[in-house]
Protein backbone atom coordinates (compact mmCIF):
# COMPACT_ATOMS: atom_id res chain seq x y z
CA UNK A 1 0.00 0.00 0.00
CA UNK A 2 1.45 3.38 -0.81
CA UNK A 3 1.53 5.39 2.12
CA UNK A 4 2.32 9.59 2.30
CA UNK A 5 2.57 12.49 5.39
CA UNK A 6 0.25 14.98 4.34
CA UNK A 7 -1.12 17.90 5.79
CA UNK A 8 0.52 19.84 8.56
CA UNK A 9 2.82 17.74 9.25
CA UNK A 10 4.57 18.60 6.12
CA UNK A 11 3.54 22.30 6.79
CA UNK A 12 5.82 21.75 9.95
CA UNK A 13 8.17 19.36 8.51
CA UNK A 14 9.12 22.47 5.72
CA UNK A 15 8.99 25.50 8.45
CA UNK A 16 11.45 23.95 10.65
CA UNK A 17 8.66 23.39 13.55
CA UNK A 18 8.47 20.31 15.93
CA UNK A 19 4.91 18.41 15.75
CA UNK A 20 3.56 15.47 17.34
CA UNK A 21 0.54 14.68 14.70
CA UNK A 22 1.23 12.68 12.36
CA UNK A 23 -1.33 12.04 9.14
CA UNK A 24 -0.50 9.22 7.02
CA UNK A 25 -2.79 8.56 3.80
CA UNK A 26 -2.98 5.44 2.67
CA UNK A 27 -3.99 3.92 -1.01
CA UNK A 28 -5.06 1.26 0.42
CA UNK A 29 -6.81 -0.36 3.33
CA UNK A 30 -5.49 2.38 5.88
CA UNK A 31 -7.17 0.27 9.47
CA UNK A 32 -5.35 -2.87 7.81
CA UNK A 33 -2.16 -0.68 8.14
CA UNK A 34 -2.88 1.37 11.48
CA UNK A 35 -3.24 -2.76 13.36
CA UNK A 36 -0.27 -3.71 12.04
CA UNK A 37 1.26 -0.60 12.92
CA UNK A 38 0.09 -0.88 16.69
CA UNK A 39 1.00 -4.15 16.72
CA UNK A 40 4.40 -4.01 15.78
CA UNK A 41 4.56 -0.78 18.24
CA UNK A 42 2.63 -2.93 20.76
CA UNK A 43 0.64 0.45 21.13
CA UNK A 44 -3.77 -0.31 20.97
CA UNK A 45 -5.34 1.21 17.81
CA UNK A 46 -8.69 2.74 17.41
CA UNK A 47 -10.33 2.35 13.93
CA UNK A 48 -13.36 4.17 12.87
CA UNK A 49 -13.91 1.43 10.20
CA UNK A 50 -17.22 3.58 8.75
CA UNK A 51 -14.58 6.64 7.84
CA UNK A 52 -11.80 4.80 6.53
CA UNK A 53 -9.19 5.87 9.83
CA UNK A 54 -7.81 4.63 12.50
CA UNK A 55 -5.46 6.34 15.13
CA UNK A 56 -2.37 5.03 17.39
CA UNK A 57 -1.93 7.43 20.47
CA UNK A 58 1.89 7.17 21.79
CA UNK A 59 2.50 6.80 26.08
CA UNK A 60 1.13 9.83 27.83
CA UNK A 61 4.06 11.26 28.80
CA UNK A 62 3.60 14.95 27.89
CA UNK A 63 4.96 15.15 24.95
CA UNK A 64 3.04 11.73 23.11
CA UNK A 65 2.34 11.57 19.31
CA UNK A 66 -0.02 10.62 17.15
CA UNK A 67 -0.63 8.69 14.49
CA UNK A 68 -3.40 9.33 12.26
CA UNK A 69 -4.16 6.93 9.29
CA UNK A 70 -7.09 7.20 6.49
CA UNK A 71 -7.78 5.96 3.66
CA UNK A 72 -7.31 8.55 0.41
CA UNK A 73 -10.47 9.66 -0.57
CA UNK A 74 -12.38 12.15 -2.52
CA UNK A 75 -14.92 14.22 -0.66
CA UNK A 76 -18.42 15.23 -1.72
CA UNK A 77 -21.13 17.70 0.32
CA UNK A 78 -24.66 17.65 0.16
CA UNK A 79 -25.36 21.06 1.25
CA UNK A 80 -23.66 23.97 3.03
CA UNK A 81 -22.42 23.10 6.24
CA UNK A 82 -22.92 19.39 6.19
CA UNK A 83 -20.65 16.51 6.84
CA UNK A 84 -19.19 15.39 3.60
CA UNK A 85 -19.94 12.34 1.71
CA UNK A 86 -16.39 10.05 1.22
CA UNK A 87 -15.60 7.83 -1.33
CA UNK A 88 -12.11 5.79 -1.38
CA UNK A 89 -9.61 6.90 -4.33
CA UNK A 90 -6.18 8.12 -4.97
CA UNK A 91 -3.70 10.42 -3.17
CA UNK A 92 -4.21 13.41 -5.87
CA UNK A 93 -7.65 13.41 -5.17
CA UNK A 94 -7.06 13.46 -1.13
CA UNK A 95 -5.07 16.45 -1.49
CA UNK A 96 -7.75 18.57 -3.70
CA UNK A 97 -10.39 17.89 -0.94
CA UNK A 98 -8.04 19.64 1.74
CA UNK A 99 -8.92 23.28 3.08
CA UNK A 100 -5.41 25.16 1.75
CA UNK A 101 -2.53 24.90 -0.22
CA UNK A 102 -0.21 24.53 3.01
CA UNK A 103 -2.02 21.36 3.42
CA UNK A 104 -2.34 20.11 0.81
CA UNK A 105 1.17 18.83 -0.26
CA UNK A 106 2.55 15.09 1.20
CA UNK A 107 6.00 13.11 1.03
CA UNK A 108 5.92 9.73 -0.54
CA UNK A 109 7.11 7.39 2.58
CA UNK A 110 7.66 4.28 0.26
CA UNK A 111 8.53 2.99 -2.91
CA UNK A 112 10.64 4.72 -6.27
CA UNK A 113 9.16 8.26 -4.85
CA UNK A 114 9.94 8.20 -1.16
CA UNK A 115 11.24 11.26 0.42
CA UNK A 116 9.32 13.65 -2.56
CA UNK A 117 7.52 16.35 -2.18
CA UNK A 118 4.04 15.95 -3.87
CA UNK A 119 2.34 19.55 -4.49
CA UNK A 120 -0.60 19.99 -6.55
CA UNK A 121 -1.65 23.31 -5.44
CA UNK A 122 1.70 24.89 -4.86
CA UNK A 123 1.60 25.06 -1.09
CA UNK A 124 5.02 25.37 -1.13
CA UNK A 125 5.22 28.74 -2.66
CA UNK A 126 2.37 29.77 -0.64
CA UNK A 127 4.09 28.64 2.66
CA UNK A 128 7.44 30.63 1.74
CA UNK A 129 5.23 33.67 1.21
CA UNK A 130 3.26 32.73 4.54
CA UNK A 131 0.18 33.00 2.95
CA UNK A 132 -3.50 30.70 3.62
CA UNK A 133 -5.12 30.22 0.33
CA UNK A 134 -8.22 27.83 -0.39
CA UNK A 135 -8.19 25.58 -3.00
CA UNK A 136 -11.45 26.40 -4.96
CA UNK A 137 -14.16 29.46 -4.55
CA UNK A 138 -16.66 26.96 -2.80
CA UNK A 139 -14.43 25.83 -0.42
CA UNK A 140 -16.07 28.07 2.75
CA UNK A 141 -19.22 27.17 1.57
CA UNK A 142 -18.98 23.41 1.48
CA UNK A 143 -17.33 23.38 4.89
CA UNK A 144 -17.82 27.19 6.50
CA UNK A 145 -15.46 25.53 9.33
CA UNK A 146 -12.63 26.16 7.62
CA UNK A 147 -12.92 30.26 8.27
CA UNK A 148 -12.43 29.63 12.01
CA UNK A 149 -9.25 27.22 10.54
CA UNK A 150 -8.18 30.19 8.64
CA UNK A 151 -8.26 32.40 11.35
CA UNK A 152 -6.45 29.87 13.93
CA UNK A 153 -3.78 29.14 11.65
CA UNK A 154 -3.19 32.98 10.37
CA UNK A 155 -2.90 33.61 14.56
CA UNK A 156 -0.36 30.32 15.07
CA UNK A 157 1.58 30.88 11.69
CA UNK A 158 1.41 35.03 11.16
CA UNK A 159 0.74 34.11 7.99
CA UNK A 160 -1.95 36.02 5.94
CA UNK A 161 -5.43 35.34 3.74
CA UNK A 162 -4.29 35.63 0.17
CA UNK A 163 -6.37 38.52 -0.60
CA UNK A 164 -9.28 35.88 -2.78
CA UNK A 165 -9.38 33.65 0.34
CA UNK A 166 -9.96 36.91 2.65
CA UNK A 167 -12.40 38.31 0.16
CA UNK A 168 -14.69 34.44 0.08
CA UNK A 169 -14.30 34.08 3.78
CA UNK A 170 -15.58 37.33 4.75
CA UNK A 171 -18.37 36.76 2.48
CA UNK A 172 -19.20 33.36 3.44
CA UNK A 173 -19.03 33.74 7.17
CA UNK A 174 -22.56 33.44 7.46
CA UNK A 175 -22.77 30.12 6.20
CA UNK A 176 -21.49 29.14 9.62
CA UNK A 177 -25.03 29.60 10.61
CA UNK A 178 -25.61 26.45 9.17
CA UNK A 179 -23.13 24.03 10.87
CA UNK A 180 -24.19 22.53 14.12
CA UNK A 181 -23.56 23.87 17.22
CA UNK A 182 -21.24 20.77 18.39
CA UNK A 183 -18.75 21.34 15.18
CA UNK A 184 -18.42 24.66 15.64
CA UNK A 185 -17.70 24.33 19.63
CA UNK A 186 -14.82 22.03 18.55
CA UNK A 187 -13.37 24.65 16.44
CA UNK A 188 -13.81 27.39 19.18
CA UNK A 189 -12.15 24.98 21.43
CA UNK A 190 -9.02 24.62 18.79
CA UNK A 191 -8.83 28.41 19.19
CA UNK A 192 -8.73 28.33 22.80
CA UNK A 193 -6.10 25.78 22.81
CA UNK A 194 -4.18 27.93 20.64
CA UNK A 195 -0.82 29.57 22.16
CA UNK A 196 -2.45 32.77 21.33
CA UNK A 197 -5.79 32.57 22.06
CA UNK A 198 -6.93 36.10 21.52
CA UNK A 199 -4.71 36.32 18.51
CA UNK A 200 -6.60 33.62 17.38
CA UNK A 201 -10.17 35.09 18.36
CA UNK A 202 -9.52 38.11 17.37
CA UNK A 203 -8.37 36.86 13.90
CA UNK A 204 -11.58 35.44 13.83
CA UNK A 205 -13.56 38.23 14.72
CA UNK A 206 -12.17 40.55 11.87
CA UNK A 207 -13.42 37.37 9.13
CA UNK A 208 -17.26 38.11 11.04
CA UNK A 209 -16.94 34.69 11.71
CA UNK A 210 -17.83 35.47 15.35
CA UNK A 211 -20.55 37.59 14.52
CA UNK A 212 -21.92 34.34 12.05
CA UNK A 213 -22.14 32.50 15.20
CA UNK A 214 -23.88 34.87 17.58
CA UNK A 215 -24.79 38.26 17.11
CA UNK A 216 -22.24 40.56 18.81
CA UNK A 217 -19.97 37.58 19.84
CA UNK A 218 -16.84 39.91 19.83
CA UNK A 219 -13.83 39.86 21.93
CA UNK A 220 -11.37 42.94 21.97
CA UNK A 221 -7.61 41.39 21.84
CA UNK A 222 -5.93 43.67 23.48
CA UNK A 223 -7.97 43.57 26.26
CA UNK A 224 -7.83 39.62 26.52
CA UNK A 225 -4.72 38.76 25.57
CA UNK A 226 -3.20 39.53 28.88
CA UNK A 227 -6.44 37.21 30.77
CA UNK A 228 -5.34 34.80 28.46
CA UNK A 229 -1.65 34.75 29.41
CA UNK A 230 -2.14 34.62 33.11
CA UNK A 231 -4.70 31.71 32.40
CA UNK A 232 -2.07 29.57 30.70
CA UNK A 233 0.29 29.96 33.32
CA UNK A 234 -1.63 30.18 36.54
CA UNK A 235 -4.32 27.99 36.16
CA UNK A 236 -3.40 24.23 36.20
CA UNK A 237 -4.03 21.88 32.55
CA UNK A 238 -7.19 20.02 33.59
CA UNK A 239 -9.02 23.52 34.67
CA UNK A 240 -8.04 25.38 31.80
CA UNK A 241 -10.74 24.85 29.03
CA UNK A 242 -13.19 25.78 31.50
CA UNK A 243 -11.46 28.45 33.06
CA UNK A 244 -11.34 29.61 28.91
CA UNK A 245 -14.99 29.72 28.16
CA UNK A 246 -15.11 31.73 31.60
CA UNK A 247 -12.78 34.34 30.14
CA UNK A 248 -14.39 34.38 26.65
CA UNK A 249 -17.82 34.99 28.98
CA UNK A 250 -16.33 37.36 30.62
CA UNK A 251 -16.02 39.88 27.62
CA UNK A 252 -19.33 39.42 27.03
CA UNK A 253 -23.36 41.04 27.59
CA UNK A 254 -25.01 38.48 29.64
CA UNK A 255 -27.19 38.09 26.76
CA UNK A 256 -25.26 36.97 24.26
CA UNK A 257 -22.72 34.97 26.53
CA UNK A 258 -26.41 32.83 27.39
CA UNK A 259 -27.03 32.84 23.57
CA UNK A 260 -23.61 31.64 22.90
CA UNK A 261 -24.01 28.67 24.92
CA UNK A 262 -26.99 27.79 23.59
CA UNK A 263 -25.98 27.87 20.17
CA UNK A 264 -22.90 25.71 20.79
CA UNK A 265 -25.01 23.07 23.00
CA UNK A 266 -22.24 23.63 24.80
CA UNK A 267 -22.03 20.76 27.81
CA UNK A 268 -23.16 22.14 31.35
CA UNK A 269 -20.30 22.73 33.18
CA UNK A 270 -18.93 24.84 30.33
CA UNK A 271 -22.13 26.46 29.81
CA UNK A 272 -22.10 27.74 33.49
CA UNK A 273 -18.02 29.00 33.53
CA UNK A 274 -19.42 30.75 30.49
CA UNK A 275 -22.89 32.40 31.90
CA UNK A 276 -21.45 32.66 35.31
CA UNK A 277 -18.85 34.64 34.36
CA UNK A 278 -20.62 37.09 32.28
CA UNK A 279 -23.22 37.55 35.33
CA UNK A 280 -20.00 38.16 37.58
CA UNK A 281 -18.34 40.88 35.10
CA UNK A 282 -21.53 42.52 35.01
CA UNK A 283 -22.25 42.93 38.52
CA UNK A 284 -21.07 46.58 39.38
CA UNK A 285 -22.08 45.54 43.07
CA UNK A 286 -19.08 43.74 43.53
CA UNK A 287 -16.96 46.86 43.10
CA UNK A 288 -17.59 48.73 46.54
CA UNK A 289 -18.80 45.15 48.05
CA UNK A 290 -17.77 43.72 51.50
CA UNK A 291 -15.34 40.42 51.53
CA UNK A 292 -19.20 38.61 52.55
CA UNK A 293 -21.16 40.17 49.84
CA UNK A 294 -18.64 39.27 47.37
CA UNK A 295 -18.54 35.66 49.01
CA UNK A 296 -22.78 35.60 48.78
CA UNK A 297 -22.28 36.90 44.88
CA UNK A 298 -19.84 33.98 44.26
CA UNK A 299 -21.85 31.35 45.66
CA UNK A 300 -23.84 30.75 42.78
CA UNK A 301 -21.36 30.36 40.09
CA UNK A 302 -18.64 27.68 39.08
CA UNK A 303 -15.03 27.92 40.72
CA UNK A 304 -14.31 27.89 36.90
CA UNK A 305 -16.42 31.03 36.16
CA UNK A 306 -14.93 33.02 39.25
CA UNK A 307 -11.43 32.27 38.14
CA UNK A 308 -12.74 33.48 34.44
CA UNK A 309 -14.15 36.79 35.94
CA UNK A 310 -11.37 37.33 38.18
CA UNK A 311 -8.67 37.47 34.71
CA UNK A 312 -10.79 39.10 32.77
CA UNK A 313 -13.95 41.15 33.72
CA UNK A 314 -13.39 44.19 32.32
CA UNK A 315 -13.94 46.50 35.33
CA UNK A 316 -10.70 46.69 37.05
CA UNK A 317 -12.49 47.03 40.56
CA UNK A 318 -15.05 43.49 39.45
CA UNK A 319 -11.71 41.83 39.27
CA UNK A 320 -9.96 42.58 42.34
CA UNK A 321 -12.45 41.88 44.38
CA UNK A 322 -12.96 38.41 42.83
CA UNK A 323 -9.28 38.49 42.98
CA UNK A 324 -9.45 39.42 46.74
CA UNK A 325 -12.08 36.50 47.17
CA UNK A 326 -10.00 33.80 45.42
CA UNK A 327 -6.84 34.54 47.73
CA UNK A 328 -7.99 35.42 50.74
CA UNK A 329 -11.27 33.44 51.16
CA UNK A 330 -10.15 30.47 53.44
CA UNK A 331 -12.40 27.74 51.66
CA UNK A 332 -13.22 26.37 55.28
CA UNK A 333 -14.07 29.29 57.33
CA UNK A 334 -16.60 28.92 59.88
CA UNK A 335 -17.56 30.78 62.51
CA UNK A 336 -15.95 30.14 65.84
CA UNK A 337 -19.23 29.29 67.84
CA UNK A 338 -21.03 26.14 66.95
CA UNK A 339 -24.22 25.38 66.47
CA UNK A 340 -24.26 24.24 70.29
CA UNK A 341 -22.99 27.02 71.30
CA UNK A 342 -25.31 29.21 69.93
CA UNK A 343 -28.53 26.83 70.83
CA UNK A 344 -26.67 27.26 74.93
CA UNK A 345 -27.08 31.33 74.33
CA UNK A 346 -30.20 30.95 73.53
CA UNK A 347 -30.57 30.77 70.11
CA UNK A 348 -33.58 28.92 68.70
CA UNK A 349 -33.35 25.39 66.43
CA UNK A 350 -34.61 26.00 63.03
CA UNK A 351 -34.49 29.21 60.63
CA UNK A 352 -33.12 31.88 63.43
CA UNK A 353 -30.08 29.59 64.14
CA UNK A 354 -29.22 28.95 60.49
CA UNK A 355 -29.56 32.68 59.93
CA UNK A 356 -27.39 33.65 62.88
CA UNK A 357 -24.90 31.29 62.20
CA UNK A 358 -24.40 33.04 58.40
CA UNK A 359 -24.37 36.44 60.00
CA UNK A 360 -21.04 35.29 62.29
CA UNK A 361 -19.74 33.86 58.97
CA UNK A 362 -20.23 37.33 56.96
CA UNK A 363 -18.87 39.07 60.13
CA UNK A 364 -15.92 36.87 60.14
CA UNK A 365 -15.11 37.57 56.52
CA UNK A 366 -15.79 41.23 57.08
CA UNK A 367 -13.48 41.05 60.01
CA UNK A 368 -16.03 41.97 62.16
CA UNK A 369 -15.70 38.79 64.69
CA UNK A 370 -12.47 37.65 65.40
CA UNK A 371 -12.79 36.17 68.63
CA UNK A 372 -15.70 34.33 70.52
CA UNK A 373 -16.69 37.01 72.38
CA UNK A 374 -16.97 39.55 69.30
CA UNK A 375 -19.37 36.48 67.77
CA UNK A 376 -21.26 36.09 70.89
CA UNK A 377 -21.91 39.92 71.51
CA UNK A 378 -23.24 39.76 67.55
CA UNK A 379 -25.44 36.66 68.91
CA UNK A 380 -26.87 38.37 71.47
CA UNK A 381 -27.46 41.81 69.56
CA UNK A 382 -29.33 39.17 66.87
CA UNK A 383 -31.61 37.90 69.47
CA UNK A 384 -32.31 41.17 70.80
CA UNK A 385 -33.39 41.93 66.75
CA UNK A 386 -35.81 38.72 66.61
CA UNK A 387 -37.66 39.37 70.14
CA UNK A 388 -38.33 42.91 68.63
CA UNK A 389 -39.84 40.76 65.41
CA UNK A 390 -36.70 41.57 63.33
CA UNK A 391 -34.16 39.22 60.91
CA UNK A 392 -31.06 39.01 62.29
CA UNK A 393 -28.57 40.41 59.74
CA UNK A 394 -31.29 41.96 57.63
CA UNK A 395 -29.41 44.86 57.46
CA UNK A 396 -26.26 43.41 56.30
Amino acid sequence: MATYLVGGAVRDLLLGVPFLDIDIVVEGDAPALARAVGSALAIPVRGYRAFGTATIAGPDTGDSYQLDFATARTERYPRPGALPRVTPSILHDDLLRRDFTIHAMAFALDGPAAGQLIDPTGGQPDLANRLIRILHDRSFIDDPTRILRAARYSARLRFTLEPRTLTLARRDAPALATVSGARVRAELERLLAEPNPAAAFAAAADLGALEAITPHFRIDPSAASEAFRLWRTTIPEPERPHVGWAIVGSRLPLGVAAALAQRLSLPRRDAASLVGAATLAANAALTEASPSRVAHAVAPESPAAVRGAALAAPNEAIRRALSRYLTESPPLLHPLLSSADLIAAGVPRGPALSAIAALLLDARRDGLATTREDELALVRRALDTLRRGGTPGGDH
